[in-house]
């Protein structure tokens, strides 16, 4: 019996709480003839008298309110929770925490009106996804500018406390380590910027400090922090995720983010060691004139004026270069002068003799070279040994097994055994047309359309009927963004069975925010209602408003 009784009562209270918050969902603002503000019931009955200056609808069983010039909270039954002593107060957010500014200073307060965060910064981000934020002391917005600059920058968490216990001039992040660059000048190829590492990255400092706009989030990404106590950003420091110091900021005049428990720092200006972060210690007695970070116990470093491979302890494991180009599968390119190019292992080991080769990043298990002779592209295994020799004209890197080369004058796509999965027969081949490496744009002629070929089918699967198009997957999992052909300058998506799932009514850049629409929502449609309240949130769209949905669909 005492358990039916518990249960009854937990059900009691359950009913109870739901009545209130339909109650809270029930009242709405209301103003009367004297411009006063209060909150009346469905019937119109008024239950919070007419006493304020503004007043919002409630949310979660609070509503702000504005009495004269200053903001409060109050509940459902017209009682201050937080007193109207604020500027502006924000709605509060996934943390129950809300925005307020008093006399031009800004901080954070919860729902009992609690300051978690101090009223005192100039101004304020917005909380993230790891609930932290930024906040500013001091600092200024130049005139026509939208970012905050000067001043003292931290950041806080949800609960209050200080994610970096400290104030900074300026904080940033640790990028990946991407390198642009062109090789063989003799022929005139070049390699678009693509990330060369495989698996873990490279991570390294660089002068990229966040946005600091008012309340926007700063977005971490996976590896840690800079910060610094100059306006420049040099002398920093490095910081976890968790805002837990790894080297403390103004030791050095640059530190980057540590690769296998050792980090690049840089005493002075062109001064570069190598820091054990357990015991604190330097490797190098005679300073480096650049590094960057550890992979494999090894990093690349440049000294009187060439580069060398250096382990750990800062010695020397390969002869020197006039540049050595990152590890990529544990292979690095490396070159002398200006046109020599050859393959090395990262323990200086020497794979590819430097000849007048031209040689690729070492991407998805091998690394394409040109030879001189006749000017053909083969490509070349870790062990040195041809994985396909020199016989086509052209070429890019293997990705999925698979890469694309072109063979008198028509492009076509092998994998490492140099069997032909798409054919020698088109004028050219999209890179990374899907995800899966399966199906690629072509065009069988200059200026034809683009068709879809898919490897598995052998054949097209889509016919040639579109202007433009770009890859599967870029935007959003099983979409192409595309232009038809009989449609000039006009996008939408289909899917891999070229379905059409955003209308062609777009332009290039509007199409593209529609397609990430579709993806954020999840829900796996683009309804008329749908496709008619983007567009008219899109006022420079190029079609009538009116064509999509008739007016008896509308909701409003």
């Amino acid at each position: 019996m005492r358990r039916s009784a518990l249960i009854l009562n937990v059900l009691l209270i359950i009913v109870v709480l739901l009545s209130a918050n339909a109650a809270h969902a029930l009242l709405r603002p209301d103003c009367n003839q004297k411009g006063k503000w209060g909150y009346v019931d469905e019937n119109g009955q008024i239950v919070v008298k007419h006493q304020f200056t503004g007043a919002s609808e409630f949310n979660d069983g609070v509503a702000h309110v504005l009495s004269g010039k200053k903001y409060g909270v109050i509940d459902s039954e017209g009682k201050y929770i937080i007193k109207p002593d604020y500027d502006i107060i924000s709605p509060f957010n996934e943390y129950g925490l809300a925005q307020v500014t008093k006399d031009n200073k800004s901080g954070f307060i919860d729902k009992t009106g609690k300051i978690v965060i101090p009223i005192k910064y100039a101004f304020v981000g917005d909380f993230n996804a790891d609930g932290i934020v930024w906040v500013n002391k001091d600092g200024k917005i130049k005139k026509g500018e939208t970012t905050v600059s000067g001043g003292e920058f931290t950041l806080f968490r949800s609960d209050g406390t200080n994610f970096l216990d400290d104030s900074y001039r300026t904080i940033g992040y640790f990028v990946p380590f991407t390198h642009s660059f062109t090789t063989a000048q003799k022929e005139k190829m070049t390699l678009t910027e693509r990330r060369l590492t495989e698996g873990d990255d490279y991570v390294y400092w660089s002068k990229v400090k966040y946005s600091f706009k008012p309340g926007r989030k700063i977005l971490f990404n996976k590896s840690g922090l800079w910060a610094s106590y100059r306006e420049d950003g040099y002398y920093n420091g490095v910081y976890n995720r968790d805002g837990s110091e790894i080297i403390p900021s103004g030791t050095y005049y640059v530190a980057q983010y540590p690769n296998e428990g050792t980090a690049i720092v840089c005493t002075t200006e062109n001064a570069y060691n190598f820091l054990d972060i357990a015991s604190g210690s330097l490797a190098l007695s005679n300073p480096l004139e650049h590094s960057w970070g550890f992979k494999d116990g090894h990093a690349v470093g440049k000294y009187r004026g060439l580069w060398y491979i250096y382990d750990k302890k800062g010695h020397q494991c390969s002869q020197g270069y006039t540049y050595i180009y990152p590890v990529n599968g544990g292979v690095h390119v490396v070159r002398n002068g200006n046109d020599k190019y050859g393959l090395i292992t990262s323990s200086g080991q020497e794979i590819l003799p430097i000849s007048n080769y031209s040689v690729y990043p070492f991407i998805g298990g091998a690394s394409m070279v040109k030879t001189t002779s006749k000017s053909k592209v083969g490509y070349i295994g870790a062990n040195g040994q041809w994985i396909i020799p020199p016989t086509y004209d052209n070429g890019h890197t293997f990705d999925n097994g698979r890469v694309l080369v072109s063979l008198n004058g028509k492009w076509g796509c092998v994998d490492m055994k140099a069997k032909v999965l798409i054919p020698f027969e088109f004028y050219s081949i999209m890179i990374k047309s899907d995800k899966a490496g399966l199906r690629y744009w072509v065009r069988r002629e200059k200026g034809a359309n683009f068709e879809l070929f898919d490897i598995s089918e052998g054949a097209s699967v889509l016919e040639p009927k579109y202007a433009d198009a770009y890859p599967f997957d870029q935007l959003c999992h099983g979409l192409a963004k595309v232009n038809p052909s009989n449609m000039k300058n006009t996008w939408g998506a289909i899917d891999r069975q070229g379905n059409v799932v955003i209308p062609f009514e777009y332009t290039a850049d509007l199409a593209t925010k529609a397609i990430l629409e579709y993806k954020n929502t999840g829900r796996g449609e683009w309804s008329d209602y749908r496709n008619f309240m983007f567009r008219l949130r899109h006022n420079n769209h190029p079609v009538d408003l009116g064509s999509t949905v008739s007016e008896e669909n509308w909701d409003y």
